[in-house]
Order: structure tokens, then C-alpha cells, then sequence
């Protein structure tokens, strides 16, 4: 296939990167979502467990659904952002800001425990 022909389906190679990332991307920001809102309502460390568990599980069935994407992200991702790089920029960034924070105490909530419960977000 030639080169040009690429270009009759894209407007250009970023258009074509994210079409290529956009199933990825998806998967990966409702993953990361869906465990974020778990982690906020977590109630003790087996929920957080299984909240990082179910978002590792989503990821990796993003990698096998969407291999060749994943490999362009992971080859993509730390290269110095260009306008074809875009797409894959936003999902290096895409995650919020509490999942890529070092985890600090908060007082457990738990009846009659009164300590503190570590590995959790304030």
C-alpha cells in the first residue's frame, strides 16, 4: 500500500494516530475513572486491593484487545510531544491526579477501629 492512500482515510498522521490509540484511550480512561470512584469510597484495604485489581485487569485486556496500540503507546509516549503525537500525550496525562500520588494516612472509619489506615488518599 502506498503512503498516500493512508491519507485518503486521515487528514494527516495525527488524525491517524488517534484513531489507531482512541480504542485504548477509552478503555484506559473509564478503567482509570471507574477506580478512582472506587478508591474514594474504599472502606478498608481489601476494597482498595480489589479496585487496583479490577483497573489492572482492564488494562490488561486493553493489551490484548489492542496489542499493536499499546506497543505505538508505550514506543510513543516518553518521544518529545509533536502535533502527531498528541493523542498519545493526552493519555500519558490522562490519569487523575490521585492515582499518580504517592498514597498518604487517613483515619479509619471503621466501627470501633480508631486507627489509621494507610495505602489511602486523603
Amino acid at each position: 500500500m502506498a503512503k498516500g492512500n493512508f491519507y485518503r482515510y486521515f487528514r494527516d498522521k495525527a488524525d491517524l494516530v488517534e484513531a489507531v490509540i482512541e480504542p485504548v484511550a477509552r478503555t484506559t480512561r473509564q478503567a482509570v475513572q471507574e477506580c478512582d470512584e472506587k478508591l474514594r469510597t474504599a472502606d478498608g484495604r481489601d476494597d482498595a486491593v480489589a479496585a487496583y485489581g479490577q483497573l489492572g485487569n482492564r488494562l490488561v485486556g486493553a493489551l490484548a484487545m489492542h496489542p499493536d496500540a499499546m506497543c505505538l503507546y508505550l514506543q510513543e509516549r516518553r518521544a518529545p510531544a509533536t502535533t502527531a503525537r498528541q493523542a498519545i500525550s493526552d493519555l500519558a496525562r490522562s490519569p487523575p491526579r490521585r492515582c499518580r500520588e504517592p498514597a498518604r494516612e487517613r483515619p479509619c472509619r471503621a466501627r470501633g477501629c480508631g486507627g489509621a489506615r494507610t495505602g489511602f488518599r486523603a
